[in-house]
């Protein structure tokens, strides 16, 4: 566990009912224990989870997921791992920011990755294989803000779907 401040918009809470001052809770950031009433909380660094908005899978094999995380940016993962812990943090890569929304590769191109977060903004980017199997790099080739359609408002969130074309 690592000390931290815990992460805002709880879903869930559990008090210990033998202690008190003993609380969890499950936010948009995964997991935060206190151990005295909540003045300090220690972030559980250990389990994979996460609160999706939507996820997508790329056409490889074994694929690849993605997904847009409640004020946690876009990410993407292996489906598999020869990792006998399995797939762990360590293994997700963002792939865009802001409150992620949607995200899904290019279906014709792995590399070629879009994504969503508020207000509409979108981006794509190239993930470069710096490993076997790892993506690890990633660079925006654009980012786009689109005004509501009454000039004056923004949409939380838009519409975004990969389809595969002719190139």
């Amino acid at each position: 566990m690592q000390p931290a401040i815990a992460h805002s918009d709880h879903h869930a809470i559990w008090v210990d009912p033998n202690n008190d001052n003993h609380l969890i809770i499950g936010n948009d950031g995964g997991l935060d224990i206190s151990y005295d009433q909540g003045d300090t909380w220690e972030f559980v660094n250990t389990i994979a989870a996460a609160q999706f908005y939507a996820v997508a899978a790329d056409m490889r094999k074994p694929y690849y997921v993605y997904g847009g995380l409640q004020d946690n940016g876009s990410w993407g993962a292996p489906s598999q791992t020869r990792s006998q812990a399995g797939i762990t943090n360590a293994d997700w890569f963002r792939v865009g920011g802001g409150d992620g929304f949607y995200a899904q590769a290019d279906p014709t191109d792995h590399t070629i990755v879009y994504s969503e977060s508020q207000n509409g903004a979108m981006s794509r980017l190239t993930c470069e294989p710096v490993a076997a199997s790892v993506f690890a790099r990633a660079r925006r080739r654009g980012h786009a803000e689109p005004e509501g359609e009454d000039g004056r408002g923004r949409r939380r969130s838009g519409a975004s779907l990969a389809v595969a074309h002719a190139r």
